[in-house]
């Protein structure tokens, strides 16, 4: 099972493209209709007023300029912004210029790294505590120090912080995110522990339960065979022979699927069964050599199919001949298998016996447990699976057809 690293704190809402510029273009626009109403000479440092307020309208182009860069080199913006921000000031100071630069402290704060960012608040901090004494050596106002160092704290240090708090909340839904996705996958590794556990326990279980019998019934039905004078009665040594040959195909099957459940899952998640519908030529002649009269019509060559189709198929055409040998011995049997792009469909039908208890006589089929596991097989795959009798020709008959489409569909998924 891949698993992803879990995203870098405070990517989800890192961008790189068209909002920065937006956002510069929407500060220079703002600016520039604050510079039109005459909204300048905020500073108060400027020592006489400027030939033209327009003249503003460069600092602004400026520090805009630098915000395009303000996601992806928030450090690099901030250089750049702020002798702009100290020139605009020098010359009165707008608040166009104010407003960008708050918003490349933020971005310093939110984007950089957290040691870019410490340095920075290190440096508004100093730029505060500067910006005050340096008013008060220069005014010796105390009260008008203390406001501008009110000022100056809360347009250079409160966006830093503002941009770490955003910063940290972000990091925190990072950080639930990944955690959230670890305890997927855990939860996904612990099923898949239990199912092994479960699938192993059940390969223990069927082994000791029915590999010991299978073994006794061969064992007993070969040396019948060989003792002198057993098997005399060529129908008596046919029976022994069937027995013997049913019990060493049913430990090799029960072998086989002692091995499925204890293996892993291929690469793609499918379990290749081993049982397939290329092997019904082995199944046929099982049933010829039990005394059924087989008719078969299959495909010359088998496309491939998906493994849960393919076993299912092959186990409904098995189960319906053992029922036909079982419940109408004597009748002929035809099988036909089709397969198109879409679907496998299966056919097993056989004349009616007249009494008798199981398919191919005359009674009521929704009992038989046989019917109700080819039923269930076939509707997990999104077929569907029919069993009773028909008018084959003006010839009551018993028919099992069944349809299992390739991809499953929505209501067996």
């Amino acid at each position: 099972m891949s698993t992803s690293a879990p995203p870098r704190p405070g990517s989800t809402l890192r961008t790189s493209g068209r909002r920065p510029a937006l956002k510069a273009l929407g500060t220079f626009v703002l600016g520039a209709l604050l510079v039109a109403v005459g909204l300048v000479r905020t500073s108060g440092f400027a020592p006489e007023e400027p030939p033209s307020r327009w003249v503003f309208l460069l600092p602004l182009a400026a520090i805009c300029a630098a915000m395009v860069l303000e996601r992806r080199r928030p450090v690099l913006a901030l250089a750049l912004g702020t002798p702009v921000f100290v020139a605009d000031a020098a010359i009165g100071g707008s608040l166009g210029v104010l407003v960008a630069y708050v918003d490349l402290l933020y971005c310093v704060a939110r984007w950089a790294s957290p040691r870019a960012a410490g340095r920075t608040e290190a440096l508004a901090w100093a730029a505060t505590v500067l910006s005050g004494a340096a008013a008060f050596v220069v005014g010796g106002d105390l009260r008008a120090s203390v406001l501008l160092s009110i000022v100056a704290f809360t347009a250079l240090v409160v966006p830093i912080w503002w941009g770490r708090e955003v910063r940290s909340q972000a990091e925190l839904a990072d950080l639930a995110a990944a955690r959230g996705n670890d305890l997927v996958r855990l939860s996904a590794l612990r099923e898949q522990a239990t199912l092994r556990e479960e699938r192993t326990r059940m390969a223990s279980d069927m082994h000791d339960a029915l590999a010991g019998d299978l073994a006794a019934i061969g064992v007993h039905a070969e040396a019948a065979l060989s003792r002198p004078g057993g098997g005399a009665d060529p129908a008596d040594r046919a029976a022994l022979q069937t027995i013997r040959e049913a019990s060493v195909s049913a430990a090799e099957e029960l072998r086989t699927m002692v091995r499925l459940l204890r293996s892993e899952e291929s690469e793609d998640g499918e379990r290749r069964l081993p049982a397939r519908l290329e092997q019904l030529d082995e199944v046929v002649a099982h049933a010829r050599r039990q005394g059924v009269a087989v008719t078969a019509d299959l495909p010359g060559s088998w496309p491939a199919l998906p493994a849960a189709v393919d076993h299912a198929a092959y186990r409904i055409v098995q189960e319906s001949l053992t029922n036909a040998a079982r419940h109408a011995p004597g009748a002929p049997v035809r099988v036909r298998v089709q397969v198109d792009e879409h679907a496998v469909e299966v056919e097993v039908s056989n004349p009616q016996v007249i009494g008798g208890a199981g398919p191919g006589a005359r009674h009521d089929p929704r009992g038989g447990t046989g019917l109700v596991g080819m039923r269930e097989r076939a509707e997990a795959l999104g077929g569907l699976l029919t069993a009773g009798p028909v008018d084959d020709a003006g010839e009551p008959s018993w028919r099992v057809h069944a349809r299992i489409p390739l991809t499953p569909t929505e209501d067996s998924a």
